[in-house]
């Protein structure tokens, strides 16, 4: 993390240094939630924290542009589906992320930190961000990866349309926020946003079933044992269910994070004087 902020700053500093204007550097804790093919419908919702730190560099009172590192960990499983006939295929994974965003922020009130009148402002949000996932499923009390099992049969000659997926996806983070200023120094605020990514395969599961003697060949008894686990729920052998489908592609995976965040703005940086910024606080009109 401490690398990772280093080289924000690398980023952030000269920019606001050049152009006049200023950062902040904060921290945000929250919630994240995935949707995919496991997660339930009017059943349990599953939350997991999520956590980042970010540097925002203030064009001015209106746009901001935030560059940001976040953490945290998707979840899903039938078992909090309310349908038995989905509680049967008895899939589930967790997903450890990390997220680098560039996001661009707009506000829709004029907003002057030390300004009375112009301290709170919602906002929206839009950018792009470089996601790593890591699937994976729990068997035998052991957490396995799942994207080396290739549990749908990815990268097999006996699948030649399926390929390995990624751990390395672009998103790209949509949402709204508001921020208040408790002084000229400080802020606080939240923030909501949607990520839509272009896999399916958060949560491992896509496609059809795949033959597990196919699997077993290639990548093991492992490999079948995770690709198939509707035994496991019903105690008794699974029936035929190779070609049929275990997921459904026509749906792209995505998560939300819901986040509340502190920063400090660092006005500092920027080369005019102290009370040259003060007189520029008390006329936000010529702020900018």
């Amino acid at each position: 993390m401490c690398r990772c902020l280093s080289l924000l700053l690398l980023v952030f500093v000269p920019m606001a240094a050049a152009s006049g204007q200023y950062v902040d550097f904060g921290v945000i804790g929250g919630l994240a939630k995935y949707q995919g093919d496991l997660t339930p419908k009017g059943g349990d919702v599953e939350l997991n924290p999520a956590y980042g730190i970010f540097i925002r560099h203030h064009f001015n009172q209106w746009a901001a542009l935030r560059c940001g590192i976040q953490g945290g960990r998707l979840t899903g499983k039938d078992a909090n589906n309310p349908d038995d006939a989905v509680r049967r295929r008895n899939l589930s994974f967790r997903a450890p992320i990390t997220e680098f965003s560039f996001t661009g922020e707009f506000n829709l009130l004029p907003y002057v930190p030390g300004n009375a009148k112009k301290g709170i402002s919602p906002f929206l949000q839009a950018g792009i961000a470089f996601l790593h996932f890591r699937p994976q499923a729990l068997i035998n009390d052991r957490w396995i990866n799942l994207q080396p099992m290739a549990t749908e049969g990815q990268g097999m000659r006996e699948y030649p349309g399926k390929r390995p997926y990624q751990l390395l996806q672009i998103v790209f983070p949509v949402g709204m926020g508001l921020r208040y200023a408790l002084s000229q120094k400080a802020n606080i605020g939240f923030d909501f946003a949607w990520r839509f990514t272009l896999t399916d395969y958060l949560d491992d599961v896509s496609g059809n079933y795949a033959d597990p003697a196919v699997l077993m060949q290639n990548r093991g008894e492992l490999s079948a044992a995770l690709s198939n686990r509707t035994a496991e729920y019903t105690g008794v052998p699974a029936v035929d269910f190779v070609g049929t489908p275990r997921g459904d592609p026509r749906n792209k995976d995505s998560y939300f994070i819901f986040g509340l965040f502190f920063s400090y703005n660092f006005y500092d940086l920027v080369p005019f004087s102290r009370s040259e910024r003060i007189k520029k606080v008390e006329e936000p009109g010529k702020w900018f």
